[in-house]
């Protein structure tokens, strides 16, 4: 909900894919991925300027225990 609401949905990805996107987020960074290459390679992966938004949302709802 929190992607639509702000606008980071992915592009032609499902609810499905878009949460699988996410959990791949929260390991990539677990696996010390800096945060800002972590979105900048969301945008790549996915033709969108809203990485920041999703990185977010991600971390908020996936992986809390990253964004703490």
């Amino acid at each position: 909900d929190e992607i639509s609401v702000n606008n980071a949905t992915l592009p032609g990805r499902s609810t499905a894919e878009m949460i699988s996107a996410g959990y791949a987020t929260c390991d990539h960074l677990r696996r010390g991925v800096p945060v800002l290459d972590e979105v900048s390679a969301v945008e790549r992966a996915y033709q969108f300027g809203q990485g920041t938004l999703f990185v977010s949302a991600a971390t908020t709802h996936l992986c809390p225990d990253f964004a703490s």
